[in-house]
């Protein structure tokens, strides 16, 4: 796994940056990846101590929240259809 990839987004920055945003946020999203066992791009380092955080390629994070769209944003009931 590469150190660092230019432009890739943290589960932080995805969740705010995706339209529209995911109902769930950071946690929904965070979630959904390691269900889903997307892999991270690779990691941005930090001055911090510990582990840095997992960084993702927009694109597949793109093409990820759109087949999912359906699922996460449920549509209005139609005509004669009771919830």
């Amino acid at each position: 796994m590469p150190a660092e990839i230019a432009g890739a987004l943290t589960v932080e920055e995805a969740a705010a940056w995706l339209d529209p945003p995911m109902p769930g946020g950071v946690r929904q999203l965070a979630e959904l990846l390691r269900v889903l066992n997307v892999p991270p791009a690779g990691v941005r380092p930090t001055k911090r101590k510990g582990r840095p955080p997992y960084v993702y390629d927009p694109a597949e994070l793109m093409r990820l929240h759109a087949a999912n769209a359906e699922w996460l944003f449920p549509a209005a009931p139609g005509p004669g259809c009771e919830r």
